[in-house]
């Protein structure tokens, strides 16, 4: 299938200037930034590539970066019959999340979309599941290179290369490495990554995928310890959850705190909070009407309550709305906005402050941030720990292609400015999927392996599940074919379907299934005719 053209020019314009045919970033001014998206991202643009005759068999490309994007585009083209290398600084790809203790969840940050808390990634090739970094990076690695080693000289890895200029020669690109070799290609995908934080002053960095003393588990020494959290992005948002919630792990907390509801009544109450707003809303008094009612009613403040900890006196500082529309996921949002009225209820301090961190500056008896202000008036104490999430020092990354890095950037916030829904972050489309499934097959699956890919899809295409998504807390039915579709269909289905009940018992009660039944046409007829199936 085709990709719609509306569709094919997007991926391509979303990934390039119109001024340097041939080059291409993933996902570098994109807001919402995660491991999964970024494959999205990676998927996308080679299929737009393709089917848009940006790239022909044989074609030479360099893919600089091999982090997610960019081990999952270079291995995208190769089976597409590039000849591309990937280069990168360090000695072994995905270097970032090689050792990391993080938790790494495929589609948490899509909530409230269905199936959000899906631990599956689901993609064609480099699939993974719901685990710690370290652990996901090395699976990867490992499929990485053995589809390398069956791809030969259609993919070629070279480490130790770090990108110090690029330049257009004519049709062609030449790319200097710090090394002193030099290559040309006919394509370069720029997957770079984002540089490290921000650092201001004599700040500490906490790096997202390192673990660090500070903020973890163990209980404070010497109660109350100060911590100043600057930001408003799904980083800062969960530190903040980190250092008021006892114990708190991310994926354990938000599946915990989804099943507090019960019902839908979450979802709903949050879709209409940001129904027809702008990206840069103030969601917080929007969420002092119909979500806060919803968790006084539910006693879900008062569940909060006793998770709070009482070692630390935490300092929240933004320049802006601490929950404005477009900056974070919103399931984290509205996690921190429950902790934080939990905390109010509760009489446990929380301080907010405004303004922009000029400097940051160490003396013997804690850190001070300049520029500042609480209630009117500048903050000139000291804190035991000042936690900048101010966005990465992508510039520095990127100084090697400085120009081309800061015109992408311009036609990026146009780009946001006129379509703010491309703020949500991607999830693969099932023609995306099939595109590369089908290549993935025909390029690295022996006889055996695609016999049994073949059977399973067989299988997967007469199979219709009913189960309970944790996401949106209701019955939901996946599957190649609908049950109405099946039921219309019913005396002359061409062959057998399965229909396979996946919700636990607790969660199917007798009205649940014929709410589920009638909706998709499920009559006594077609039971009996079907039921075989």
């Amino acid at each position: 299938m085709k990709l719609a053209e509306n569709n094919l020019e997007h991926w391509i314009s979303s990934a390039s200037i119109p001024s340097a045919e041939g080059l291409y970033f993933v996902g570098t001014f994109d807001r919402r930034i995660t491991f999964y998206s970024q494959q999205v991202r990676a998927l996308r643009l080679a299929r737009a590539m393709h089917e848009a005759g940006k790239i022909e068999a044989n074609d030479s490309v360099a893919v600089v970066g091999s982090g997610a994007a960019g081990v999952t585009i270079a291995l995208a083209l190769a089976l597409l019959d590039c000849r591309v290398t990937l280069f990168d600084p360090a000695d072994e790809v995905l270097q970032l999340q090689s050792d990391s203790p993080r938790l790494l969840h495929p589609h948490i940050y899509e909530w409230p979309a269905v199936g959000s808390l899906e631990n599956d990634a689901g993609l064609p090739f480099l699939n993974w599941q719901l685990d710690e970094g370290g652990t996901v990076a090395s699976k990867l690695a490992q499929e990485f290179h053995g589809h390398r080693a069956q791809l030969q000289q259609k993919l070629v890895w070279k480490e130790r290369h770090k990108l110090s200029a690029l330049a257009q020669e004519g049709s062609e690109w030449r790319l200097h490495f710090d090394n002193g070799q030099s290559y040309v290609f006919k394509q370069v995908v720029l997957s770079m990554g984002f540089g490290d934080e921000k650092k201001t002053g004599d700040a500490d960095v906490y790096d997202y995928w390192k673990q660090r003393g500070v903020g973890t588990a163990a209980i404070e020494p010497n109660p109350p310890v100060t911590y100043l959290v600057s930001g408003n992005g799904d980083g800062a948002l969960t530190d903040i959850l980190n250092l008021m919630i006892s114990g708190f792990e991310h994926v354990r907390f938000t599946e915990t705190f989804l099943n507090y509801f019960g019902q839908d009544v979450l979802r709903t109450s949050v879709l209409a909070a940001h129904e027809d707003r702008n990206p840069e809303t103030d969601l917080e008094p929007v969420f002092e009407g119909d979500l806060h009612k919803v968790l006084l009613e539910r006693g879900i403040l008062d569940i909060l309550t006793p998770l709070l900890r009482k070692d630390r006196l935490l300092t929240i500082n933004t320049s802006g709305p601490l929950l404005a529309l477009g900056r974070a996921a919103q399931l984290n949002q509205c996690m921190v906005y429950a902790v934080l009225a939990a905390a109010r209820q509760a009489g446990v301090v929380v301080r907010r402050s405004t303004g922009m961190i000029s400097d940051v500056k160490k003396h013997a008896d804690g850190l001070e941030a300049f520029g500042i202000s609480l209630g009117g008036m500048p903050i000139t104490e000291r804190f035991n720990h000042i936690i900048l999430r101010h966005g990465p020092e992508n510039k520095v990354r990127y100084s090697p292609v400085a120009n081309f890095f800061e015109a992408f950037g311009v036609a990026s916030l146009d780009r946001f400015k006129e379509h703010p829904n491309l703020l949500a972050p991607p999830s693969l489309d099932a023609e995306t999927y099939t595109f590369f499934y089908e290549r993935r097959l025909d390029k690295l699956a022996d006889a055996a392996l695609k016999l049994q890919l073949a059977g399973q899809t067989a299988r997967e295409e007469s199979t219709i599940i009913i189960s309970w998504d944790k996401a949106t807390q209701s019955l939901v039915e996946r599957g190649k074919k609908e049950l109405r579709e099946l039921a219309q269909q019913c005396e002359t289905a061409p062959a057998t379907f399965t229909i396979q009940m996946d919700a636990p018992v607790n969660r199917v009660n007798p009205d649940d299934f014929v709410r589920l039944a009638v909706s998709a046409n499920f009559y006594a007829p077609f039971e009996a005719e079907c039921s075989d199936a």
